[in-house]
């Protein structure tokens, strides 16, 4: 099934938008989210705290998928994620031998569609607010089967090497970096 181009937009960095903004706008209303992205700073995870506080508030259930690929995740974001309790936080381990983890994808779930999405920003300060980035966002009833697919990747990362974070207590996170 085509998209129609109403339901694509390229986002990137502006002098009148940018990448944070558009994810504020995407968290605003949605019944659930899910983010795969390879880094988190956290310079990118201080952006994201009232929004994510809010989300908590509010009993919004999210999934945050991230990686210990070339050591770049923040290990202080990720103890701060994990202790938000409506955010199920998985670590993705990255066997060098083979291959990295390197995906950027925001999906947010609506009463009667999705909103992903999808390019090249993780979750750092400069790439949500001042770096050159490019990103599709995707807007589409459920049953569309470019979503079912992004939605069953998203759901088979979480389940290949990963670790839960936090199942053990706080200090769980810094397992990827011990």
């Amino acid at each position: 099934m085509l998209l129609e181009n109403k339901e694509i937009q390229f986002i990137t960095n502006q002098d009148d938008s940018t990448i944070y903004e558009t994810l504020k706008g995407l968290f605003a209303n949605c019944k659930s989210f899910c983010l795969s992205v390879a880094f988190i700073s956290f310079s990118g995870y201080q952006l994201l705290i009232d929004t994510l506080t809010e989300m908590e508030e509010k009993g919004i259930k999210g999934k945050v998928l991230t990686s210990d690929y070339l050591g770049f995740t923040d290990p202080v974001s990720i103890n701060r994620l994990h202790q938000f309790k409506n955010i199920q936080l998985k670590m993705y381990q990255v066997n060098q031998k083979t291959a990295g983890f390197h995906s950027k994808g925001y999906i947010f779930e609506y009463d009667d569609c999705y909103k992903i999405l999808i390019g090249s920003a993780n979750i750092t300060q400069s790439a949500l607010k001042s770096n050159i980035e490019w990103n599709l966002q995707i807007i589409s009833k459920k049953d569309n089967k470019v979503v079912e697919n992004i939605l069953k990747e998203f759901r088979q990362q979480g389940k290949n090497k990963t670790i839960a974070l936090g199942s053990t207590g706080i200090g769980t996170p810094y397992i990827c970096w011990q």
